[in-house]
């Protein structure tokens, strides 16, 4: 529940959304003479930072249910945005993408061997392929399982906890794609097509990806990041759901191997800052200011 203290203008959460925008905007503004069409960019932050501080200012003099639901939910809300806009700023630094490096470091550690191109082929019986898109599909449903059964639970304090983290270690993620852009062996190798020719899912979430995927966010695994944490908070708060959450987020892990969306390397990198950010979000989230009005 929510206790009758009167909540601060900016909480924790809007300290690191609005801090995400002042750094990309500073990188941004320092590679104009590279990325001239960065000033687009630099003034829709601009607009986005006024009309968010204006919502703020709006959701402390109402309470409408509506507003309230906005205001623990609205991170949620940007992460496709914030994602897709880092498609087209992935090249602000470096002008290739960096594939190479990850594909040497994937070489030397599995003897020569490369998990991303090699899995599918061992392993592709139609109904394998079928459980490994799936697996990959659940990624765009298992965190809104398992936040809005915190959610409508009331468990307010535990929703906060779950999305400030889950967040942080997003908007990380974005801005390292940014300093080191991988595109992933689906576009390295052109695979895009032969990995979905067939089946349900692997049509389905080849769909979503000729709509919504970028190239340059392959490291860390993002998807594999969040995964780990929605499995982490699934033991925390949703326990009952703990087997079948943590068996989809293990095939999840394989899958995004297994379908060439990512590296091996990128799941093990994605796994690392999931349990990195796990530990460090409550102490960042203190230094902000904590909420200790949510009970």
């Amino acid at each position: 529940m929510v206790s009758e203290e009167r909540p601060p203008l900016m909480r924790p959460i809007d300290k690191i959304f609005l801090g995400y925008f002042i750094v990309l905007s500073f990188i941004l503004a320092l590679r104009l003479g590279q990325f001239p069409e960065g000033k687009i960019f630099l003034w829709g932050h601009v607009v986005l930072i006024i009309l968010f501080y204006s919502f703020l200012a709006l959701s402390r003099r109402t309470k409408s249910k509506f507003v309230f639901f906005l205001r623990q939910w609205y991170p949620v809300l940007f992460y496709t945005m914030m994602y897709e806009e880092i498609g087209k700023l992935n090249h602000i630094i470096f002008p290739h993408f960096l594939d190479p490096y990850i594909i040497e470091v994937e070489k030397w550690l599995f003897a020569g061997h490369m998990p991303a191109l090699e899995l599918q082929p061992m392993f592709s019986h139609p109904i394998i392929k079928e459980i490994m898109y799936f697996a990959y599909f659940s990624y765009f449903l298992l965190p809104f399982f398992v936040a809005g059964t915190i959610y409508m639970r009331r468990l307010y304090r535990e929703f906060a906890d779950a999305i400030f983290t889950v967040s942080l270690t997003f908007y990380f993620c974005y801005l390292f794609f940014i300093i080191f852009p991988v595109a992933s062996p689906r576009f390295i190798f052109d695979t895009a097509s032969t990995t979905a020719s067939t089946g349900f899912f692997p049509r389905l979430v080849h769909n979503i990806l000729a709509n919504a995927e970028i190239k340059g966010g392959a490291f860390p695994s993002s998807h594999v990041a969040i995964a780990a944490l929605v499995l982490i908070f699934t033991y925390k708060y949703v326990k009952k759901a703990r087997i079948p959450v943590t068996i989809m987020v293990i095939l999840l892990a394989i899958s995004t191997v297994y379908g060439h969306f990512h590296y091996a390397v990128d799941v093990f990198a994605g796994i690392i800052v999931a349990v990195v950010f796990y530990f460090i979000a409550p102490k960042i989230r203190k230094l902000l200011g904590g909420e200790s009005w949510i009970r």
